[in-house]
């Protein structure tokens, strides 16, 4: 009997991610390595799927089984130090916006044609090809990489005493691609992500605040987390290759959901915000940030069941909240704006 010692060492894996400029085609040249700290490898594997039982007969057979090719969709998840690339790169995923100041508007729409299969009009694609250096089986098949991977959800947090105060960004990816591995190195010029993470510890005052009509009411934040999600499905199979079974496309199904908690606190200016925990006319605007370069901006909120924590040296509220957007929807607005320079 064959015995083997090799192992891969967890730590000594590398996360690089590249938008892909055509969807499932993925690209394992000039990639982007980013900060991460933890993240999850999807194997690549499909469920065995079973016929029913012939009347009269009480086991299963060889016959009755197959391999479930074409129905899978892969998940899995990094988290990164949050930098402002680290959150490009998040928001681009999930909802499709790299600019300066990044937007999800209250009359998003789903841009199925940049999700097709194949899909390449000689610029970029909304799929990204996401690459674990060193993350493969053995010598001879070192690395593993995922394609066509579209952002399901990414979820963003700060706390005084966790990670020094640094934000981390976690994304949730799925791809209906089955995972390839390869013993080929990168090639062509790896960037990397170099930046500075946000730190909890430059919230400012006057950016922290629940606002009601045209008062603010400051508060003092000492964690938060915000999470962007979708529901993303496969569309069908194109073709019937074992180890492929590559979908037509993706659609999202169902409409974002965008949550979030603020642990603040528990002083006068909660009490003034009293009155939206409950009642008809109890929206608000809810901001977290800095004085500058650093902005989670959501106008329109439901404050959904606060709750005393009574755990610390001081009494504490945790203002659970879930960003909607405006009704009107014959101009656009933004629902939730991140600024992370």
């Amino acid at each position: 009997m064959a015995r083997t010692v090799d192992y891969k060492a967890s730590n000594d894996i590398g996360v690089h991610i590249l938008k892909e400029t055509t969807v499932g085609t993925g690209l394992v040249a000039n990639m982007k390595k980013y900060q991460a700290t933890s993240f999850s490898i999807p194997e690549a594997s499909v469920p065995v799927a079973y016929a029913s039982a012939r009347s009269g007969h009480f086991t299963a057979v060889e016959s009755m089984a197959q391999h479930d090719e074409g129905t899978k969709m892969w998940t899995f998840d990094v988290t990164l130090r949050g930098t402002p690339e680290a959150m490009k790169l998040a928001c681009d995923a999930v909802f499709e916006d790299d600019s300066s100041v990044f937007a999800l508007n209250n009359d998003y729409s789903f841009p199925t044609a940049t999700y097709k299969d194949a899909y390449n009009d000689g610029s970029l694609a909304s799929t990204f090809t996401v690459f674990f250096n060193n993350g493969g089986l053995s010598d001879s098949l070192d690395h593993i990489y995922l394609q066509g991977c579209v952002g399901t959800g990414f979820t963003v947090n700060q706390a005084v005493g966790s990670e020094a105060g640094e934000a981390t960004i976690t994304i949730n990816f799925a791809t209906a691609y089955m995972p390839q591995y390869t013993d080929t190195a990168l090639s062509g010029t790896t960037t990397y992500d170099t930046g500075v993470p946000k730190n909890i510890k430059n919230l400012h005052h006057a950016n922290c605040f629940v606002k009601i009509a045209s008062d603010e009411y400051e508060q003092t934040v000492h964690s938060w987390d915000l999470s962007v999600s979708r529901t993303i499905e496969r569309v069908g199979f194109a073709d019937t290759t074992a180890g492929s079974f590559k979908p037509h496309g993706y659609a999202m199904t169902g409409p974002f959901e965008v949550t979030g908690n603020m642990s603040v606190v528990r002083n006068t200016n909660v009490g003034n915000i009293r009155g939206r925990w409950y009642g008809d006319s109890n929206d608000c605007a809810i901001k977290i940030g800095a004085s500058s370069g650093f902005l989670i901006d959501a106008p329109l909120c439901f404050i959904n069941e606060p709750s005393v924590d009574t755990g610390g040296a001081m009494l504490m509220e945790t203002l659970p909240f879930t960003v909607v957007g405006a009704d009107d929807i014959s101009s656009s607005t933004a629902m939730l704006s991140i600024t992370w320079a």
